[in-house]
């Protein structure tokens, strides 16, 4: 038990240290993308990529075994300060 925690609390560190862009907080509920080359990641968040500035691609690293899955964002747009985009997966 000791071992998991150690290792729980390590991956976690690593992830946030690793993070690029990390003082900006995306959320995965809302409109907002990851810029182009930008990543994020988390022990229970998705691994978030920027591929261009309207697109980002998404994917459960640690359940890929598991529950192989990607998902991708697309921006549409942004009209009176409010962004539109729509989410699209496959499993």
């Amino acid at each position: 038990m000791k071992r998991i925690i150690i290792f729980a609390i390590i991956t976690l560190t690593v992830s946030g240290v690793f993070a690029q862009n990390w003082a900006v907080n995306y959320s995965n509920s809302t409109a907002s993308l990851k810029s182009k080359g930008k990543w994020e990641t988390g022990f229970w968040q998705p691994l978030r990529i920027g591929i261009t500035d309207r697109l980002e691609l998404n994917t459960h690293f640690w359940l890929i075994a598991l529950n192989p899955e990607i998902g991708a964002k697309v921006g549409w747009g942004e009209k009176a300060g409010m962004r539109i985009s729509s989410e699209h997966n496959l499993s």
